[in-house]
Order: structure tokens, then C-alpha cells, then sequence
């Protein structure tokens, strides 16, 4: 995995364990910790202890971001345990999560943006959630709705204006973080550039699939 690829956004930092990675930042290296659930419980578990990180099988912290949410215009803070989802009940199979950064509308998150907001119905028929994060100093209210005015977007758009806005190749090309909802760990990330498929990438299907997600279409 590049190093591009194991940055933490600022919110997540914060509750990372003490290990860091190339940049100093704080990530978790245990992926080996599972996430034990009693499938004949009645009542969800409590969202999966840390240690928490950004590394592909890390369990992501349950962030509180500034966040809306189609069809509603409203900003409210939504925690990532909504998309916990254990027992399948909430009939969430996947989570995809883009980050980006202030450099606004460059061509890479032009195209990313674009195919989340054209094959989000798929995506949606299958019971994954999509996410966009904008990071920076640029993440306000304002700067969220004109992303929506611009692309229309359909799906869950969020801000972390106390993440970086850059310095390590991040302002100008989206990453992406594939989580499973079962046990909110980071299956995959990659970052996407023009012509790779941005978030819609084998990833996330094979995820759904390992989550047996309906395929209606």
C-alpha cells in the first residue's frame, strides 16, 4: 500500500492508538483484533472496541462528522456507528467511504464524484452506503451545498474541516476506504485518479458479495 493510501484524516487521529506510521500520524497496526458477536442476542452490540486506525484491517473509529444526507437539506452530526450494522438488520452490506481534499473541484474528483453519483443507484440497490468526506479548511456548510448543487448529489456528503488539506498528495486525488459494516473494519482503500473506476471498484463488489447483498439488477 502506498503511503498516500495510510494517511489519517484528522478526526480519525485523534483515537488511533499510540503507533504511527511514515507521516507521524497516528494509526492502528493490529488487524488481528476481531469484533465478537452472539448472533442469537437480541440487542446490537456496542459499536467495536479500539484499537482504531486507517490501515487495511483496522477497525474505523466511530466518527461524529458534520454531515447531510439526501433528500433532507439539513447539516446534522451523524456518527459512523449508524452504518454498524452486525446482524445485517439495517440491510447495510458495504461502506464506501471517499475523501477529498481542498483542492475542490480537480479533474480526479470531478470523475470520482461523477460515477458515485451516476451508478449510486446501483449501489444503493445493493445496500451499500456511500459517503463523500471533504476535508480541510474549505469543509463549510457553504462549500458542502455547492458540491450538491453541482453534482446533484444523492447520497451522504460529509465535512472534517480539521483533517490536513494536503502536503501528502491528497488535495488533488480522492481516497477511498472500503469498510465492512459487520465489524467496521477497513477491508481495502486505494485512491482514485481518472479511469480506475474511482470508488465503483472490485472492492466494494466483492464485499457485497461476501456480505451475500442482493443483486437486483
Amino acid at each position: 500500500m502506498s503511503a498516500a493510501t495510510a494517511f489519517v484524516i484528522g478526526a480519525f487521529a485523534a483515537a488511533s492508538n499510540a503507533c504511527s506510521d511514515e507521516f507521524g500520524r497516528a494509526t492502528s497496526e493490529d488487524a488481528e483484533a476481531d469484533v465478537e458477536i452472539d448472533a442469537g442476542a437480541d440487542a446490537e452490540p456496542p459499536y467495536p472496541n479500539p484499537p482504531y486506525g486507517l490501515r487495511k484491517g483496522s477497525t474505523i473509529r466511530n466518527l461524529v462528522l458534520n454531515t447531510r444526507v439526501p433528500p433532507s437539506t439539513e447539516w446534522v452530526d451523524k456518527p459512523l456507528s449508524d452504518y454498524y450494522d452486525p446482524f445485517g438488520k439495517k440491510g447495510i452490506y458495504g461502506i464506501a467511504i471517499e475523501v477529498v481534499g481542498a483542492a475542490g473541484f480537480s479533474s480526479p474528483v470531478l470523475t470520482c464524484i461523477e460515477q458515485m453519483t451516476v451508478r449510486w443507484p446501483i449501489y444503493d440497490g445493493r445496500g451499500a452506503k456511500l459517503m463523500a468526506v471533504l476535508i480541510g479548511a474549505n469543509a463549510t456548510k457553504a462549500e458542502g451545498n455547492r458540491w450538491f448543487d453541482k453534482f446533484k448529489i444523492p447520497f451522504a456528503f460529509a465535512l472534517d474541516p480539521d483533517s490536513p488539506d494536503g502536503g501528502i498528495g491528497l488535495s488533488s486525488f480522492p481516497t477511498h476506504f472500503f469498510i465492512n459494516p459487520r465489524t467496521m473494519k477497513i477491508v481495502e482503500t486505494s485512491m482514485g485518479t481518472p479511469g480506475t473506476g474511482c470508488v465503483f471498484s472490485p472492492e466494494l463488489d466483492a464485499l457485497l458479495d461476501s456480505n451475500n447483498a442482493p443483486n437486483p439488477f
